[in-house]
């Protein structure tokens, strides 16, 4: 028969290292669990985004996005439909917005270049034909011996300071079969802007013409009769008539003529007794209009010629 051996017994020095083991094992696991906790990343509602670098400092506004600017950028690009894509910056070119050619205005039809207006002449001024009365040839150029010198065109204009300051300015006067006389003068400006406002300026001067008269001592001066006269698109005229009379003198008519093409000017004077009536009829006997309606339309042509 086999024989049963026993079991030998454990050392008390064995079972002291494997406790020592087991603890040590044991404190290894937490240290890990503690420095897994330690190092834990936090919740991502309270991370901080990663900084981020700024875009570099630009030299113009116009070349920063519209989004990264302080005060949005107002131009003719800043409306883009939302639905619309835009431009990507860095494929435009790099151009300053001052460099950039202005777009220039062609003149309108009716408002040509004044630099290619030439400047008026003697031959702007009208001819003593041009002139109406009864018929043709009734007005007569003043001999240069008579010539009226300084004397006023009219005696509805306190000075020739009411042309203001033309670049040049002409003058002729006529006579009308020993009854009466006549003045025109002409004038261009530097801009029709100008013309206009010494337009306006003579039609107020003659208007008040009446009250004016009345502190020289004039008898009895007329209202101011204003009439338009039609004339081509871009020329402006109107007839004005009023009577007076001086002391000691016959009553007087006087109808004067203004137009106005662009920065040149015409002012036409016809002084004549108030009885004569002698133009109302031409030759055949047909009734006319006045003289210095029949007058402006030729005039007219005379002055932008």
């Amino acid at each position: 028969m086999r024989q049963r051996r026993s079991p030998s017994p454990r050392s008390p020095g064995s079972g002291r290292i494997l406790g020592a083991v087991g603890i040590a094992m044991i404190a290894i696991a937490v240290l890990g669990v503690v420095f897994v906790l330690v190092n834990r990343p936090e919740a991502a509602t309270t991370a901080a985004p990663p900084a981020q670098a700024g875009p570099p400092p630009a030299t113009h506004l116009g070349r920063v996005p519209a989004s990264q600017a302080e005060t949005p950028i107002e131009n003719e690009h800043s409306h883009v439909p939302d639905d619309e894509p835009t431009e990507d910056e860095t494929s435009r070119p790099k151009q300053s917005p001052s460099r950039s050619p202005k777009p220039t205005r062609p003149p309108s039809p009716t408002e040509p270049a004044q630099e290619a207006r030439p400047a008026i002449t003697e031959g702007n001024l009208p001819a003593a034909t041009d002139l109406a009365w009864r018929a043709t040839g009734d007005w007569q150029e003043r001999a240069a011996a008579e010539e009226s010198g300084d004397e006023l065109p009219s005696v509805c204009l306190p000075s020739v300071t009411v042309l203001a300051n033309p670049a040049h300015l002409f003058r002729r006067d006529y006579t009308l079969a020993a009854s009466g006389h006549g003045t025109a003068l002409i004038a261009d400006y530097a801009s029709d802007a100008e013309a206009e406002e010494v337009y306006a300026e003579l039609g107020r001067s003659i208007r008040d013409c009446p009250r004016m008269l009345r502190r020289q001592g004039y008898l009895q001066p007329s209202p101011v009769a204003a009439r338009p006269v039609p004339l081509p698109e871009g020329v402006v005229a109107e007839h004005l008539r009023l009577e007076y009379q001086e002391r000691q003198s016959r009553p007087t008519t006087e109808s004067i003529g203004l137009v106005r093409a662009g920065n040149r000017l015409l002012m036409v004077s016809m002084v004549t007794p108030a009885a004569d009536t002698s133009w109302a009829k031409d030759p055949a006997g047909q009734a006319q209009d006045h003289p210095m309606m029949r007058t402006l339309p030729v005039a007219a042509g005379r002055l932008i010629a």
